[in-house]
């Protein structure tokens, strides 16, 4: 969780405002990911469905951690379109973009 202040063209930002970060999350997510494995709650060798059930769906059961952290997962782009209008600020709260891609549609 980042805290920003800044400015958008003529817009504040809000405490609920959404910023774009690109690659600068990598280092953190190393890092954070290193904690976790360091405490026992991740393991590296490990698929990514064990923690997230949902995300074996379509052929990705066997995708283990460590690929997807080496980048070598095989994920290399989205299969449908993605339609600006389904990034919007609520979709994103309520972490519907991943069904509304899978559906191919809104809800």
């Amino acid at each position: 969780m980042v805290d920003l202040v800044g400015r958008r063209e003529d817009k504040a930002y809000e405490a609920d405002s959404l910023q774009n970060a690109f690659s600068c999350s990598k280092c953190v997510s190393a890092v954070l990911m290193g904690m976790m494995v360091d405490k026992g709650y991740l393991k590296y060798d490990e698929a990514v469905s064990t923690y997230w059930p949902e995300f074996a769906k379509n052929g990705k059961e066997k995708i283990k951690v460590s690929d997807v952290l080496r980048h070598q997962s095989g994920l290399l782009k989205f299969k449908k379109r993605i339609n600006v209008e389904w990034t919007s600020r609520e979709n994103i709260k309520l972490n519907k973009i991943g069904a509304i891609i899978e559906d191919g549609e809104m809800e």
